[in-house]
């Protein structure tokens, strides 16, 4: 399995090695600040349509606030299943896999 940074020259970078171990916090650190970039500059466009091609990644999870804990949801099979009645044309609700 390989990834690509870009300041590898584009050459893919192998998961577990020094290399990579070595790039993660980069990684880490600007993956958090281009999404808070990116979110602060869309985050009042309303209505906007998702043109051919377009996804919307997501993750489905649990809030224990009681706890302070963020758990990973199970039942997505579910989920799925139910999002799939609601017969919306502009949707085409999907698994990932990979």
């Amino acid at each position: 399995i390989t990834m690509g940074l870009l300041t590898t020259g584009g050459q893919p970078m192998k998961w577990g090695t020094p290399e990579n171990e070595s790039a993660r916090p980069h990684v880490l650190a600007h993956g958090i600040e281009q999404f808070l970039n990116i979110f602060s500059k869309y985050k009042l466009v309303k209505e906007s349509p998702f043109l051919w091609g377009d996804e919307l990644e997501h993750n489905l999870v649990k809030l224990d606030a009681k706890n302070g804990n963020v758990l990973l949801a199970l039942n997505a099979a579910e989920v799925l299943d139910r999002l799939v009645t609601l017969n919306d044309a502009q949707v085409d609700w999907r698994p990932e896999y990979g």
